[in-house]
C-alpha cells in the first residue's frame, strides 16, 4: 500500500505539471480503491478472536418452517449473505438447501472458504426478525423470524476430533414423479452425542461429500459460545422474546 501511495504521489505531481485531466481522473479512482483497501485492513486488524482468521459455516434456518414470513426471511438472509460475499470477492458454496413446501427456505448451509470470513460474519450469529407487508392481505403486516448460526470453518489442526462410534451415517433415497423415474439420494451424517446432523446430495462425489459433512459437523462443534444453544434444533417461542435484529442490505 505504501508503494501504491508512492506511485500515486509521483504520478500526481507529473499530471499536475502537465495538466493531464485523464491521468488525474485515473488517480482519483486509484486513491478511492486504496482507501477501501486500507479500511479493509483496519477492520481485519481488529479481528483478534481465536478463530477470526478462519473461513465460515453459516446455517440459516426459518424459526417456523410452515410460516411463510419466516421462510421468506430465511431465503432473504441467505441471498444477502451470498451477495455480500460476492461484493467482497469471497467464494461461497451452498452445501445444503431445503425449501419450504409453499415458498421460501426452511434451512440452508452456506460455506465461505476464505480467510477472515468467520471474523467478519460472527456478529450475524443469533436471532433475526423482519416485518413486511403481506402481499396477499393488503393493510396487514407479518413478522418473520429466523436463526443464523455462524461457526468457524474447521481446519485439519483444530482441536475437534470425531470418533467413528459417535457418527451415524444414513443414505436416503427419494423417488421423483413416476413419469420422470428419477431417484435422488441424500447422505446424512449425525453426531450422536449432540444431535448435530448434516445432509448432502449423494452422487459420484460421495467420498468427498462425506468428508465435507464431517468438516461441517466439526465446525459447528468448534466454538463453545457464551449463550447456551440447543444444537439439536431451534424453535422460536410464540412471542419470540429476546433481542431481534433486522437484516440490513
Amino acid at each position: 500500500m505504501r508503494d501504491r501511495l508512492a506511485d500515486v504521489t509521483a504520478l500526481l505531481a507529473m499530471a499536475l505539471a502537465e495538466d493531464d485531466t485523464a491521468v488525474l481522473a485515473d488517480l482519483a479512482g486509484e486513491l478511492a480503491a486504496l482507501g477501501d483497501a486500507v479500511a479493509a485492513v483496519q477492520v481485519r486488524m481488529r479481528l483478534d478472536g481465536a478463530y477470526d482468521t478462519h473461513g465460515a459455516v453459516v446455517l440459516v434456518r426459518a424459526a417456523a418452517p410452515d410460516d411463510p414470513a419466516s421462510t421468506a426471511l430465511a431465503e432473504a438472509l441467505l441471498r444477502m449473505y451470498r451477495q455480500w460475499a460476492d461484493l467482497h470477492g469471497l467464494p461461497t458454496e451452498v452445501v445444503t438447501e431445503h425449501h419450504a413446501s409453499v415458498a421460501g427456505l426452511r434451512e440452508a448451509t452456506l460455506v465461505l472458504a476464505a480467510p477472515y470470513a468467520y471474523g467478519l460474519l460472527r456478529g450475524e450469529d443469533g436471532r433475526h426478525a423482519m416485518t413486511a407487508a403481506d402481499p396477499f392481505d393488503h393493510g396487514r403486516t407479518r413478522t418473520g423470524h429466523a436463526l443464523v448460526e455462524v461457526s468457524p470453518l474447521a481446519q485439519d489442526d483444530d482441536p475437534v476430533a470425531l470418533a467413528d462410534e459417535d457418527l451415524r451415517v444414513d443414505l436416503y433415497c427419494v423417488r421423483g414423479p413416476s413419469r420422470a423415474g428419477e431417484t435422488r439420494s441424500t447422505l446424512h451424517i449425525r453426531h450422536l452425542p449432540t444431535g448435530i446432523g448434516v445432509g448432502l446430495p449423494y452422487d459420484r462425489r460421495a467420498r468427498h461429500r462425506k468428508a465435507e459433512a464431517i468438516r461441517i459437523i466439526r465446525s459447528r462443534l468448534l466454538v463453545a459460545r457464551g449463550a447456551p444453544r440447543d444444537v439439536r434444533g431451534y424453535t422460536a417461542p410464540s412471542d419470540f422474546d429476546g433481542a431481534a435484529r433486522r437484516p440490513s442490505p
